[in-house]
């Protein structure tokens, strides 16, 4: 369509000749081009540049008086079609922002504990992971959290135990009976076809790992949501130093 749309106003240049029908029939052209959401196969940027880079070739090789004006103004309209869904984006961007911000507030607040730490606190906190967005994740823990020492000379323990899972944002704790795994299956155990793995730690200590499925936000964000989570396993199953 968009090779239609650029034929059609190179053969109007060529023949000198546009009529009031054809230049409707290119804009409608053009709407449905961007409707279809040609703008998710490339960068806005980028596009308006190499349209704009494409006009002044076009106004410098051919000399066409009316004809020239009508293309020009199917190139802004181009130009604007790209710039409005750019904007549009950046609105959905912000959007998506300001809720996984508050997702994570909602989260810290449920799993802040201003009580003892132990095992029944970090059971209360693991029971509102879903408040922090996640659609496909699975968390393993070690038995207990792992002191790091500082010579470096520390050996972790061979098992993990599954403590819940996330799929399509719904959490599942998982019983006792069934949490432990060798760290070797834990990427099988997940049921994730492909997953993303941060490590879960805060100060000295490493509680596991959080398992999450392949999903475009958590490049950005995935090291910041498993430093709130590895803060709030600190603070309710760590006894702060």
């Amino acid at each position: 369509l968009f090779y239609e749309i650029l034929s059609r106003m190179l053969k109007a240049l060529k023949n000198r000749n546009m009529i009031e029908e054809e230049y409707n029939e290119i804009v409608r052209l053009i709407h449905v081009l961007f409707d279809n959401g040609i703008m998710l196969y490339t960068d806005a940027d980028r596009f308006v540049q190499n349209m704009s880079k494409l006009q002044y070739s076009m106004n410098e090789t051919q000399n066409a008086g009316f004809i020239n004006n009508r293309t020009n103004r199917l190139f802004s309209v181009m130009k604007n079609k790209a710039i409005q869904f750019q904007a549009f984006q950046k609105r959905a961007v912000n959007r998506e922002y300001n809720a996984a911000r508050g997702r994570i507030l909602d989260f810290m607040i449920w799993a802040t504990n201003y009580g003892e730490p132990g095992d029944e606190a970090l059971e209360f906190m693991i029971g509102h992971l879903d408040k922090i967005g996640l659609r496909d994740a699975s968390v393993f823990l070690y038995r207990e959290p792992f002191r790091c020492r500082e010579d470096g000379d520390s050996k972790l323990p061979d098992t993990m135990y599954l403590r819940c899972v996330v799929k399509e944002g719904d959490l599942y704790v998982i019983p006792e009976e069934r949490q432990a795994c060798p760290v070797e299956q834990i990427y099988d155990r997940s049921g994730l076809p492909v997953a993303l793995s941060y490590p879960l730690f805060y100060s000295h200590y490493l509680f596991g790992v959080l398992l999450c499925g392949a999903d475009e936000r958590l490049f950005e964000i995935g090291e910041f949501l498993t430093s709130q989570i590895g803060r709030a396993i600190y603070l309710n199953w760590v006894r702060p130093e």
